[in-house]
């Protein structure tokens, strides 16, 4: 900036691009979107106009060409960073426990893209349970083989060893839990005491689909064939 020395400039550009840092923290720890109608008017830009009612040098920056941190490319590498830095935490308290659990589940996105849903439960010390998300997978195909690999690759990259699994529990179908090498009985060569489990949330909604078809009304409401 004008009148500033550069060693004053690189110190005023570490202090906003803190800033910046904070506002995606803030904003990921929260939930709201990032993005508005315009760059201009998203959360992320007002969120920085509004910490910069107390330093107008704020805006300057902002405003300067060059040095600026503020693109959804710079944004989407930062809460990269900050991703693998919660990861890296749950990961270490899961190889604390030692024993966890691998729940997984498939399915489809609006852009019709197959993706593996990943979870991980332990138990702390104290007995409290955990179940914690690891993250979505995009995978070329639903067949076991291709989930395995998948499955494999999230455990590798938490740190973990899959001897230490203790758990399974995903949908009932074949390419989960089919008697060919399943997912289940895939995962269960290199675990063997990770048995498992139906994932009860599945079950239930599929005795509740099956209770709903018996009443012709709640069937027609809820367009249940």
């Amino acid at each position: 900036m004008l009148g500033m020395t550069l060693g004053e400039e690189k110190k005023e550009s570490r202090s906003n691009m803190a800033k910046i840092i904070e506002n995606l923290e803030f904003l990921a720890r929260q939930g709201p979107a990032l993005q508005g109608h315009s760059d201009e008017e998203s959360n992320f830009i007002q969120l920085y106009h509004l910490r910069a009612k107390d330093n107008s040098k704020m805006i300057e920056w902002l405003k300067k060409k060059t040095n600026k941190y503020v693109t959804h490319d710079v944004q989407n590498e930062i809460l990269e960073v900050m991703a693998l830095q919660v990861l890296e935490a749950v990961a270490s308290c899961i190889k604390n426990s030692r024993y966890f659990s691998i729940l997984a589940e498939k399915c489809t996105d609006v852009a019709y893209k197959e993706k593996l849903t990943i979870c991980i439960r332990w138990i702390n010390d104290n007995l409290e349970p955990h179940e914690d998300f690891i993250g979505f997978y995009e995978i070329s195909t639903i067949k076991a083989d291709t989930i395995v690999l998948a499955i494999k690759d999230a455990i590798i990259r938490m740190n973990l060893t899959l001897a230490n699994c203790r758990g399974q529990c995903y949908d009932a179908g074949c390419p989960m839990a089919g008697s060919r090498r399943s997912v289940a009985e895939q995962i269960l060569k290199d675990a063997p005491k990770a048995h498992y489990t139906h994932c009860h949330g599945h079950a239930l909604s599929l005795a509740v689909c099956d209770a709903t078809k018996g009443s012709k009304l709640l069937a027609d409401t809820l367009d249940i064939t």
